[in-house]
This record gives C-alpha cells, structure tokens and sequence, in this order.
C-alpha cells in the first residue's frame, strides 16, 4: 500500500479541522424570512381602534403626563391609582381597556381610558385623578 504525501496529509489535517469546529459550533443558524412579520387580526384590530378612539376625540388632553409624571404623581397621592381608575371605568362600559392616559382636562388631572365592548363599540370613560369619581362617560 501506498503512503500518502505529506501534502495531502496536510490537506486532510485541515479538511479534519474544519469539519470538527463546524461541530463545536453546532447547525448553522434557521434563515430568516425576509417577509415582515405581519400582525394577527387581534393586534391589528387593536391598534385600529386604538387609532379611531385618538382621532375621535376632539378636545383631547392638555398636558399629558409622561410615565415618570404619572408615577410620581400616584406615589405622592395626587392621583388614585390606574388600577382605581379601571374599575370605575369598567363600572360605566363594559369592555376591555385599549388605551388610557393622565391629563388635564377642563383645569382637572383626569384619566382618559378607552374600552371596547365585545359586540365591537368603542367608549370613552374620563375618571377623576384626584378622587376616582367617573367624570363622564361617552
């Protein structure tokens, strides 16, 4: 039998070294779809009404509240909480809350929270910061 040249023990050296960190390294990883992910008629359907309930409201609120404004604000109890304000909302118009935030309306701090009723109606539910009173219901 014949022995193999060193060059092609060489080659054969580095085929051997390659193929056992491609196994170190595992499978490749899954390619990606280029094709953006598209939302399912849940997500979607949200964030329309999210959208008509924005637009729909004309008067809207006047210096809103950033995260940071708003916590501060429930930590040194100038607001009720937001779980508060859910359950007077949720008393006025039954449905799931899709949207809500704090601001002044009318000179007074006030939640604004938007709820969808299942048979697909939208309502807006205003709820006092101060005291968790419903202030108005639309």
């Amino acid at each position: 039998m014949k022995r193999p040249s060193a060059a092609a023990l060489g080659a054969l050296l580095v085929l051997w070294g390659s193929v056992a960190a491609a196994a170190e390294d595992g499978p490749p990883p899954p390619q990606k779809s280029e094709a953006p992910r598209q939302p399912n008629d849940d997500e979607g359907g949200l964030k329309r009404a999210r959208d008509m309930a924005r637009r729909a409201d004309p008067s809207g609120g006047v210096d809103c509240l950033n995260g940071r404004e708003a916590r501060r604000a429930i930590a040194e109890k100038r607001a009720v909480t937001l779980a508060q304000a859910l359950r007077t909302a949720r008393d006025a118009w039954p449905g799931e809350v899709i949207d809500y935030r704090l601001c002044t309306y009318d000179g007074r701090v006030a939640y604004e929270l938007t709820l969808l009723a299942d048979d697909g109606r939208v309502g807006r539910v205003r709820v006092s910061a101060s005291d968790g009173a419903l202030l108005g219901v639309r």
